[in-house]
């Protein structure tokens, strides 16, 4: 589990998740349910940020293959591979996200989501986000965390953060799409061995329970010290205002709505793994 220990995958997670549930865009106005629907997925960015979960599952693949003492043969990598590329195809994934969202659509819900995450206090902290998710803002995120052990920010200014964190569930979001990710990978891992050697599901259970354990406390760290940073210039008030969204019903709906239809769209793209690597596996020559 050296990949999930690794600062450089935890940042791009948080990254990840702030975006999905905090992202907001500049859709038009939505009347119909499947132009809210088409508009709530663009301001929450998930018809952008599915392109990046390939990539983030292929690097745990990956780094889990090279330390695999066990080194499974290159065929069965590269089968593994093209196996991972379909399974999480972003088109297939964005598809379940818009029909968990049909099933719990809410049309007033999602019409105050929409407006608030289109009005001007919405915007701008959306663009703090993009800012904070380029190559600068990540410079300048390790350079604030480093700051921050001579120049310590205010108690109060961590705690309004923290109330944002439970009133988004970021960080809760990111441990699930942490073990949502390791499931994808042990799908493939499994279907690539003999029944006999594969974990069992209480085996995989406690696997998973010692994953939470372990990257819960640094991932809320890590979250807090995001949101301080990207939202270092914006007032207490208007922090207020965010964190109240956030905790309304309407905020309720849209951060657990695209966030559980994201994990509905990574546990179809596990399954599609795990069957595609064993099937393929199947039709290949036996090795002598």
């Amino acid at each position: 589990m050296r990949a999930l220990r690794s600062r450089g995958f935890t940042i791009a997670l948080v990254g990840l998740a702030a975006w999905l549930l905090l992202a907001a865009g500049q859709p038009a106005l939505a009347a119909s349910k499947d132009a809210q629907i088409d508009a709530l997925v663009r301001v929450s960015g998930l018809d952008r940020q599915v392109q990046q979960i390939p990539a983030l599952i292929q690097q745990q693949l990956q780094q889990r293959l090279a330390s695999d003492k066990s080194k499974l043969p290159k065929e069965t990598q590269a089968v593994m591979g093209r196996a991972m590329v379909e399974a999480y195809d972003p088109d297939s994934m964005l598809k379940a996200i818009r029909r968990h969202i049909d099933d719990q659509y809410d049309e007033a819900k999602a019409a105050k989501a929409l407006e608030w995450l289109m009005g001007a206090l919405g915007r701008r902290l959306t663009e703090l986000e993009v800012a904070g998710a380029t190559p600068e803002g990540a410079n300048g995120l390790r350079a604030f965390a480093q700051s921050l052990q001579s120049t310590p920010v205010k108690q109060e200014r961590i705690q309004l953060m923290v109330r944002l964190d439970d009133a988004t569930g970021v960080t809760q979001q990111t441990v699930q799409m942490v073990l949502a990710m390791f499931d994808g990978v042990m799908r493939g891992l499994m279907a690539a061995d003999p029944v006999e050697k594969r974990p069992s599901a209480q085996q995989m259970d406690q696997i998973k329970a010692q994953i939470q354990e372990r990257v819960a406390g640094p991932l809320r760290n890590q979250t807090i010290v995001t949101f301080l940073y990207n939202y270092r210039d914006v007032s207490q008030e208007d922090m207020e205002r965010a964190i109240a969204f956030y905790q309304s019903e309407a905020g309720q709906w849209y951060q657990s709505t695209t966030a559980e239809g994201l994990m509905k769209a990574m546990a179809e793209g596990g399954e599609r793994f795990g069957r595609s690597v064993e099937d393929d596996l199947k039709h290949q020559p036996k090795r002598s």
